[in-house]
């Protein structure tokens, strides 16, 4: 009798071991790691960074899955990536803790930085153990950049763009600040070119803010780049009204101090220096006049149109003209004070506009000349 009581207690202990491995959420650690049936996602992160030694943080949305299996907890990071690409998940490990989410929880962001160029961004970021190969920020050399990736790795290369650019306006002096502009769009200096024998001045961004504020702004080389008269001696060129009788002395005390009053703009003691080498402003004044250039040069710092240039180089026999039946060249002359002519020269170019594809056309009725290159640019 002791023997059956026995033998039905071992076979119900066996029993609920087997019924208790078949339970959702139930788990066992084996020799080789870890065996997990139907179990959350959360519980089974938890488990995987006692051996990763960070914490692991399950988004909502990913905690409702579940996994089962045999899993290897020897090398954490290997088995994160795995589970990751099978289970549609995507992570991030900012050197503290390990962020985990669902592929739809993915975002992505737009920034643009003025002042900070791509290259250093990405520097800093490796710097501060925050870049991460998966999620590569993609930008050209506008300053411009596209990040996508967890919604934590977003927000941190957000946050740290805005720290940067702000840590870049310049140097605070006291009242005074030195602010550092850089130019993406335009020059800082102007440029000159020819057009058909005339010189052509494009003023550059020093030469419009001088304008604008009428103020003592230098070229790197020190020349003054200003209009000559400043406000205060406009002011000073005014003419006074006459005294009243018996008040002379204190009438003229009350005009000259509101003449030195008035013709001290805002802006008058504001320093503007262009540096070519990196086509940059040097801006110095106080805080405010500093943050309104600021704001100035980023108004007017704008991508410009784009215009293509396609050049086509087109192998045309001279024999072919002379076998389509028709003389391309001759002269007319009507009285003694108009005349015209047409391919005395013996040349076509892009310039003579109607000839040139009037005779392109007519080849090409012909027979289709042979196109060597195309390039635009």
């Amino acid at each position: 009798m002791k023997i059956k009581l026995r033998i039905t207690i071992i076979l119900i202990s066996a029993l609920c071991i087997f019924n208790g491995l078949l339970t959702p959420g139930a788990y066992a650690a084996t020799a080789n790691g870890y065996v997990a049936n139907k179990e959350n996602l959360r519980s089974f992160f938890e488990t995987v960074s006692s051996y990763a030694g960070k914490p692991t943080i399950v988004s909502k949305l990913a905690m409702k899955k579940q996994i089962s299996g045999n899993f290897d907890l020897t090398e954490p990071y290997a088995l994160i990536e795995r589970l990751s690409a099978q289970m549609g998940l995507i992570w991030y490990d900012d050197g503290k803790a390990i962020y985990i989410y669902d592929s739809s929880e993915m975002r992505n962001a737009l920034i643009n930085l003025r002042k900070v160029s791509t290259n250093e961004f990405n520097n800093f970021l490796k710097k501060s153990g925050l870049y991460n190969s998966r999620y590569e920020i993609k930008g050209g050399g506008n300053g411009t950049f596209y990040v996508s990736g967890p919604p934590v790795y977003v927000d941190l290369v957000v946050n740290a763009a805005k720290l940067m650019e702000q840590n870049s306006d310049g140097i605070e002096i006291g009242r005074n600040k030195v602010g550092i502009i850089h130019l993406v769009n335009t020059f800082v200096n102007d440029r000159t070119y020819e057009l058909r024998g005339e010189k052509i001045v494009i003023p550059g961004m020093a030469k419009v803010l001088s304008t604008l504020l009428n103020n003592n702004i230098k070229q790197s080389t020190g020349v003054n780049v200003l209009s000559e008269i400043s406000s205060r001696q406009q002011l000073k060129n005014v003419s006074r009204m006459p005294p009243f009788p018996g008040a002379e002395e204190d009438d003229d005390l009350q005009v000259e101090k509101i003449i030195s009053t008035a013709g001290a703009p805002e802006t008058d003691d504001i320093q503007i220096i262009a540096y070519p080498d990196t086509n940059s402003l040097l801006v110095k004044g106080t805080v405010s006049q500093v943050d309104f250039i600021e704001k100035l040069v980023a108004t007017l710092d704008i991508p410009k149109r784009h215009i293509e240039l396609s050049l086509w180089i087109i192998d045309i026999d001279k024999t072919d003209l002379e076998q389509l039946g028709a003389d391309w060249s001759g002269t007319i002359k009507i009285g003694s004070s108009l005349s015209a002519s047409f391919n005395n020269s013996g040349s076509i170019s892009t310039l003579d506009g109607t000839q040139f594809i009037a005779t392109i056309q007519a080849l090409a009725q012909k027979e289709e000349p042979p196109l060597l290159l195309v390039l635009s640019f």
